[in-house]
């Protein structure tokens, strides 16, 4: 079996054989087709998501909530929330880990997909220190040097316009605040593994919740573009999980 390839050329996305044109379409018509890609019962999408993990990430429930719950400071901003479904169970182990803490973060989500944010602002509605939002990930509301961390789970290779996402968390980001995310590769390991992985991935790309595959060599040089020093990066299955602190720019 041929290994899993992503390229990009000529407005063409190639994933093992199967050809896919580029949107030509601007940046702010791609982001509403994000809104339509998510367009679901939050039940659906959070089966599906249970799905995709396993599949395609090739990782466990418990290693995304052990590694985003570390990253909970003061004032707290969590990218693509989705139905806040991942996030409650990573505030419940971050809770956990702060037992004795007196007072509690000021956590703020936000997600792009209107089905999705009325599903987080449910599930958090008596939380007093959460604050859910439809927002656009490349165009917060908030001020310059807000945050002390920010989380991405599973959702920059969705993002159709990633430089501007990034440059526009570093913005809100306080010096020195730490973003962690976690970011889908190619796929690896057994043939077999890699074959359901590809068949995912291909479904991603067609359905619009999947927008690019990553390489190592890219995701560090987007980070240095974005201006973010990498603290760390493990590879986890078929996922890098990045760590990274605000440089100035």
């Amino acid at each position: 079996m041929e290994t899993v390839r992503e390229e990009r050329n000529n407005n063409t996305i190639i994933v093992d054989k199967k050809v896919f044109k580029e949107s030509s379409l601007s940046s702010t018509q791609k982001i509403e087709d994000v809104d339509q890609a998510y367009n679901s019962s939050g039940l659906f999408y959070d089966l599906r998501g249970l799905c995709i993990l396993v599949i395609a990430y090739r990782n466990f429930l418990f290693k995304q909530i052990r590694y985003f719950a570390k990253n909970i400071g003061t004032k707290h901003l969590e990218i693509a929330v989705g139905t806040g479904s991942l996030f409650e169970l990573i505030y419940f182990y971050y809770r956990g880990l702060n037992f004795f803490r007196g007072s509690l973060p000021e956590i703020h989500g936000l997600d792009y997909a209107t089905n999705m944010i009325k599903e987080a602002r449910k599930r958090f509605s008596k939380r007093g220190n959460f604050f859910m939002d439809r927002m656009d990930a490349s165009n917060m509301k908030y001020e310059n040097y807000t945050f002390d961390t920010v989380n991405i789970a599973n959702a920059v290779h969705s993002f159709p316009n990633p430089k501007e996402c990034l440059l526009e968390i570093h913005r809100v980001m306080k010096d020195g605040g730490v973003l962690r995310m976690n970011i889908l590769s190619n796929p690896s390991g057994p043939s077999f593994l890699k074959y359901l992985a590809n068949k995912v991935n291909t479904f991603g790309l067609k359905k619009g919740i999947l927008y690019k595959l990553y390489t190592l060599t890219e995701i560090e040089n987007l980070m240095k573009e974005c201006g973010f020093i990498i603290s760390g990066i493990e590879k986890h299955g078929n996922c890098f999980y990045v760590e990274c602190v605000k440089g100035k720019k």
